[in-house]
């Protein structure tokens, strides 16, 4: 840090610090340090409650998910034995 601020005392030409070396350097800093900040918040890390929650209600969707699967797999076929039973009960109608 020090370094830089002699190279910017130096590129200026000001041996000490004054209050324009100051606004420069908080003027570079400030984007930098809010970009830091923003990349982090945003990064696609969550917190650990906020993750716990979401794990939690992700399992209870895959759950619900799961077992309507599972029903609308029983149903379906129950429906296909169905219309099987009713297409042989038509075929013999016809062939009789």
């Amino acid at each position: 840090m020090r370094l830089a601020l002699f190279a910017l005392a130096f590129f200026f030409g000001v041996v000490s610090i004054t209050p324009s070396i100051v606004a420069i350097i908080v003027g570079l800093a400030a984007p930098v340090v809010s970009y830091l900040v923003a990349a982090r918040r945003f990064s696609g890390k969550i917190e650990t409650t906020e993750a716990r929650d979401l794990w939690s209600e992700s399992k209870a969707i895959r759950d619900w998910s799961r077992k309507r699967i599972e029903a609308l797999e029983k149903r379906v076929q129950e429906l296909e034995d169905e219309n099987e039973k009713l297409r042989r009960e038509f075929r013999d109608r016809i062939s009789s």
